[in-house]
């Protein structure tokens, strides 16, 4: 949501929990006929059904959806958003370390706890 609200430079990001919810926010209420992108990190239990979107295009983390019919787009973050962001900074050559970040993220995110490659 925080990374969303910085690149769009926006109020408008609604933050939901869960694949599900995402999906029935962007289905129902004031996006159900607008444009609307979904953020959603590539769960093991697929709670959704995607057959309504075609893949548009995708890369070793991210996979682009867009629905058949309604100007919905989906973002998948493969794996865990936090190995998503990991690899970004490495292919920049940056460190968590470098901003001060690094204990925060480790606080904030149980799979960064776990991981044993340097952040």
């Amino acid at each position: 949501t925080n990374i969303l609200k910085t690149l769009l430079n926006v109020d408008g990001v609604n933050h939901q929990y869960g694949c599900s919810r995402v999906m029935a926010g962007m289905e129902t209420g004031r996006f159900a006929d607008g444009f609307a992108i979904g953020v959603v990190d590539d769960d093991k239990k697929k709670t959704y059904n995607f057959q309504e979107y075609e893949e548009l295009c995708r890369s070793e983390h991210l996979v682009l959806l867009k629905h058949k019919s309604k100007h919905h787009y989906l973002l998948i973050v493969c794996k865990a958003a936090e190995d998503f962001l990991l690899s970004c900074a490495q292919e920049l050559g940056l460190t968590l370390a470098d901003f001060g970040l690094l204990e925060l993220f480790k606080r904030g995110t149980a799979h960064a706890r776990s991981l044993s490659t340097p952040l």
